[in-house]
């Protein structure tokens, strides 16, 4: 036997890049654990050298009835939809309601059944985000008459009307105080 004779080529690995943790495999690479452990007959360790996968991982694909990945679905939540739905319904009647805090929503709707994290998650799932209201700067009395007078000469203005108008891109902005 020659000292130049070549080894057999090791498999090549395909290690997940460092950093990137997957609890669970998809149903392509629980299919080629189970193949290489079913048809080539391979131990866990060599899968795992092959793969890159963790022994635990193969061991519990290998042990599995199935490939196919159980539906996960989460953590079950605590409201019904008829009452999230209430909940919105409350939320979108008025002003008043919109303003109320978490804990005042759970007392006033559910008797205090719920926490302030159900109400604000449920809230956010549905697109409802708490702000700081921007302030309205304050109009004299004089102003408010004027801009009652102005909408009350054009009211019945034709669309045609206000086409003949030039509109200008101009605004006045008011800083400080009153931009919260």
């Amino acid at each position: 036997m020659e000292a130049t004779e070549a080894l057999p080529a090791a498999p090549v690995r395909s290690q997940r890049p460092k950093g990137l943790h997957t609890k669970h495999l998809t149903t392509e690479q629980r299919e080629r654990v189970r193949t290489l452990y079913l048809d080539a007959r391979m131990s866990y360790g060599q899968i795992k050298e092959v793969t890159g996968f963790t022994k635990s991982q193969i061991q519990w694909t290998c042990t599995a009835a199935e490939a196919v990945r159980k539906f996960r679905k989460g953590r079950l939540r605590e409201m019904s939809e008829q009452q999230e739905e209430e909940l919105v319904e409350f939320v979108c009647a008025s002003k008043a309601n919109r303003r109320m805090g978490w804990l005042e929503l759970s007392q006033r709707l559910f008797m205090g059944v719920f926490g302030m994290y159900v109400i604000r998650e449920t809230l956010r799932r549905f697109g409802f985000r708490r702000r700081v209201a921007r302030r309205k700067p304050p109009l004299s009395e004089a102003n408010k008459q004027k801009r009652l007078a102005w909408a009350l000469e054009h009211v019945n203005w034709t669309f045609e009307d206000w086409c003949r108008i030039i509109w200008s891109d101009e605004t006045w902005i008011t800083g400080g105080y009153y931009r919260k």
